[in-house]
């Protein structure tokens, strides 16, 4: 596996461009992460806001913090 000094030099560009993207620590990777495979968990919901309400209770955030991991993760980079 390595050092962390390694991986981090290793994936030095990727932080860069996830950083300019928002996702500025190793916790809200994981959380928007999360919080995007719950939305796609939750397809049997047709209606989107309904949805984002449901994965909001779920994951225990606001619908506007679900509403930026879902824009935040189909972003390019």
């Amino acid at each position: 596996m390595g050092t962390v000094k390694e991986a981090v030099q290793n994936n030095r560009s990727l932080f860069y461009k996830l950083n300019k993207c928002g996702i500025k620590n190793i916790e809200t990777a994981l959380d928007y992460l999360s919080i995007y495979e719950q939305y796609e968990n939750q397809k049997h919901i047709d209606s989107c806001t309904e949805r984002k309400k449901v994965v909001a209770v779920f994951c225990k955030v606001t619908v506007r913090t679900v509403e930026k991991a879902l824009q935040t993760m189909k972003r390019a980079i």
